[in-house]
């Protein structure tokens, strides 16, 4: 494994899983503890995963700036593409284990007094 550490190339993929993680462990932590319930949840879930898209399109752009312990290693060109099919793969995850999050399912919980009926889930009858 010591050969590992002394690859720069693959110490600049370990720097952007450290960067992933840090704001993967940055929701999690936001979902936890006191005030924290299924709508609040739901809701910083897909904060993230809108997140991911706008971050790819900057990965795109050659910005790294959300990713900062990646952004100071010198393979930043290579790494791009490895960056890009990461968060590519992040979203797809997070819609295979998340798929059944639905942010209009409860919307008549967030705003009971909400006037639009056709969006509405429920029945009155």
């Amino acid at each position: 494994y010591s050969d590992y550490l002394s690859d720069a190339f693959w110490c600049s993929k370990l720097t952007y899983l450290a960067d992933i993680f840090e704001h993967l462990n940055q929701l999690n932590l936001s979902m936890q503890g006191e005030n924290q319930n299924l709508l609040i949840s739901i809701d910083k879930m897909a904060a993230f995963k809108s997140q991911l898209l706008i971050w790819k399109r900057r990965v795109n752009d050659n910005n790294l700036d959300m990713f900062p312990l990646t952004a100071n290693t010198k393979f930043t060109d290579k790494i791009i593409p490895i960056i890009n099919d990461s968060i590519t793969l992040l979203d797809q995850k997070l819609d295979h284990y998340f798929s059944s999050l639905d942010l209009k399912l409860f919307d008549s919980v967030r705003n009971p007094f909400n006037p639009s009926l056709e969006t509405t889930y429920l029945s009155l009858k």
